[in-house]
């Protein structure tokens, strides 16, 4: 059990043993516990740490450098922390502290003329900060430790004036930030970002450093995982262009909000997208040809089979052919066809940014096939079921035909003692909600077509006229007026 003292009224190898000692340990509990407080507390002693070693070199830098060389040379070698301990001078001897008037006089001078930098050997700590006991293991080799230490390091290089050195060690922990992905690590990175502008702020090359800054903030803010989130958030604050070729690039918007589910407004939008872009079919063809196959997906998603007159235009029939034959797969309720297109067109539909939505397909591909099951059979066998539509088990297939019944898609019920599926009478079309739903389909087109009708009618005041109008009157045309009466 160690208690940590004030650093004030220490000697200034122990205060800086002691309080790395602290830091090493509210990572280990930072990363043990996945709780970014114990880093936060971390980011105070950055202050203290950088005073002892600004004011205390000689028995601050040796410790320091022993400590980059266990985890530079370890069982797991880091290259960052092999490079901070080579440019960290070695030649800084410590002096000879005197012990205080109230300890033995009895010590061996030779223990006390030898410095002694060895690592902390406990395994618990108790302290002010922490307030509760954390284990600390020895041999951790945490990156968060390497990071630690090697900034210490760049902030000696930086405030000895040795600025190239530190430039060279700011890159190599600027690149290493870049390669990880932990949220620990977050306020680990702002302190080594911050030091690498300054590094090369100092060193006269501040524009070198503004290419990895730039290249941080695109992997940070934008990751690699499409950034949905951020382009739904974007899509909600902007207002809806007007213009055709705003809707033209607005397109990129209706693609997350179809991978956002929201399918019945994606839809609505890429259709009137499409109506606004150019007739002539030379024009705007790449734009046209990715909105009607996002549109076609969509529709799909939606279990709304696209009319063939869709893939039927000469221009656009040999880019759309794939999506045709996905089209008529869903369509059939045909599984087997449809992974088999999948895999045979995966490289046109990543290229096309549409695989993701094209995987979801899946359970519509099954909802079509137990539709036409339904429709054909009035009683048929759960096994066989399966074996139509492509599925490996029988529970399996039971628990889909329940869901499709529970959702309204097919009107049957299971006989679970005969393992088979009873489909009820055939009942009057004009009984069910289908009619309903057409009709509400084809108002809402027609208003929504009412709508943009009245507001392309619609122009603004011409503002010349208007200062025609507020303008006075001439009296020579007043005078010319009064005399012809």
């Amino acid at each position: 059990m160690v208690a940590v003292d004030n650093v004030g009224t220490q000697l200034p190898n122990d205060a800086f043993k002691d309080l790395v000692s602290q830091c090493i340990s509210l990572l280990e509990a930072a990363v043990a516990k996945s709780e970014s407080r114990f880093v936060i507390r971390l980011m105070r002693h950055y202050k203290s740490l950088r005073s002892l070693l600004k004011a205390h070199p000689a028995t601050s830098v040796p410790f320091l450098r022993s400590l980059l060389k266990e985890y530079a040379f370890g069982a797991n070698p880091c290259p960052v922390a092999e490079k901070a301990y080579n440019f960290l001078p070695a030649d800084l001897l410590p002096p000879i502290f005197s012990e205080p008037e109230s300890s033995t006089k009895s010590a061996d001078v030779s223990d006390t003329t030898k410095p002694q930098f060895d690592l902390p050997k406990f395994h618990y700590t108790t302290s002010t900060y922490l307030e509760i006991q954390e284990y600390v293991s020895q041999d951790s080799q945490l990156t968060e430790t390497k990071v630690m230490l090697s900034t210490l390091a760049l902030i000696y290089l930086i405030d000895t004036r040795n600025y190239e050195k530190a430039m060279d060690l700011a890159d190599s922990l600027a690149h290493l930030m870049l390669s990880l992905n932990k949220r620990i690590m977050d306020y680990l990175g702002a302190k080594v970002y911050f030091y690498y502008s300054r590094s090369f702020e100092l060193g006269g090359r501040f524009k070198d450093a503004r290419k990895l800054t730039f290249d941080c903030f695109a992997q940070k803010s934008m990751p690699a995982s499409r950034p949905n989130d951020t382009g739904c958030y974007f899509q909600l604050h902007t207002e809806e262009p007007d213009s055709p070729q705003a809707v033209l690039v607005s397109l990129q918007i209706r693609k997350v909000l179809s991978v956002q589910l929201e399918y019945s407004e994606a839809y609505t939008k890429l259709i009137q997208s499409l109506r606004k872009a150019p007739q002539n079919d030379k024009t705007a063809y790449g734009f046209k040809l990715l909105a009607t196959k996002m549109s076609v997906i969509v529709g799909l998603l939606m279990c709304d089979i696209p009319s063939k007159s869709v893939f039927t235009n000469p221009s656009m029939r040999k880019d759309l052919a794939p999506y045709e034959a996905v089209v008529v797969a869903v369509r059939n309720g045909d599984l087997n066809s449809f992974l088999q297109l999948c895999d045979k067109y995966a490289h046109c539909f990543e290229k096309d940014d549409t695989m993701f939505l094209i995987s979801r397909l899946r359970d519509n591909v099954i909802k079509g096939g137990l539709r036409k099951i339904n429709l054909a059979y009035s009683k048929i066998n759960l096994a066989n079921v399966a074996h139509k539509l492509g599925l490996e088990s029988v529970e399996h297939t039971e628990n889909i035909i329940a869901k499709a019944i529970h959702d309204g898609i097919i009107e049957a019920v299971i006989d679970h003692e005969n393992q088979c599926v009873n489909s009820k009478v055939n009942v009057d079309l004009y009984k069910s909600y289908e009619p309903m739903r057409a009709f509400h389909k084809r108002i809402q087109f027609c208003l929504k077509l009412h709508s943009n009708a009245i507001q392309a009618m619609r122009y603004p005041e011409d503002p010349e006229s208007t200062k025609e109008n507020k303008t006075t009157s001439n009296p020579d045309k007043d005078q010319l007026e009064s005399v012809r009466k």
